[in-house]
């Protein structure tokens, strides 16, 4: 009857240890499935850019040269427009003088900036100060070639001041992108010698 006893308490105790040995495994099991196999958890990435804004003109054709000539005898002034136009009959340079300057001469401003601007003009001399002589003048028209402007040019001759800040495009754009300006002169008794006269576009 002991050795009986002794028998089922021998296996009782194996039965509670293979008992806690299964738990056991059970339970690193269940912590192994809990950290590594886990789906549907949410992940964030990112993606970015930095795009940088230029405004920038160029000039590519930076000259307007009205020649060497003099005025007709008897002729008391002489306008020239570098466009080819002339306003007052009669006053056409190859009647009222010897210029051998042609026509359609311009400067070509450009936009090669990625955005829209507004371009600005200014001069070193006024209009009469450059010149001289009789009844002098002096001035400039921008003029857009393809409608590349959101605002208006300016479709009149203006003289120059001698300063900074005139007007010449407004909403100058990325793609039509360049305007011209042409310039006049009027030259006048007692206006003798070479003129030049400095110009300086920007960006308002």
């Amino acid at each position: 009857m002991e050795e009986h006893n002794k028998t089922l308490a021998l296996l009782l105790v194996a039965a509670i240890v293979v008992s806690l040995g299964g738990t056991i495994v059970s339970l690193n099991k269940l912590g192994q499935f809990e950290i590594s196999s886990v789906t549907g958890q949410v992940t964030q990435g990112t993606a970015t850019i930095n795009v940088s804004s230029t405004s920038t003109i160029n000039l590519t054709d930076t000259s307007i040269d009205f020649g060497t000539g003099a005025l007709t005898t008897g002729v008391q002034n002489c306008t020239m427009y570098s466009n080819g136009t002339y306003p007052t009959t009669g006053m056409e340079p190859d009647t009222c003088g010897t210029w051998d300057w042609g026509v359609a001469d311009y400067i070509v401003i450009q936009n090669v900036g990625s955005l829209d601007v507004t371009v600005e003009l200014g001069s070193d001399v006024a209009a009469a100060a450059f010149i001289g002589g009789t009844s002098p003048a002096a001035g400039y028209m921008c003029y857009d070639p393809s409608d590349c402007c959101s605002g208006a040019l300016q479709d009149t001759w203006l003289d120059f001041t001698g300063a900074g800040g005139q007007p010449c495009a407004i909403g100058l754009d990325t793609t039509d992108n360049e305007v011209y300006m042409y310039a006049y002169v009027r030259v006048g008794t007692e206006t003798s010698g070479q003129k030049t006269a400095t110009l300086t576009f920007a960006i308002a």
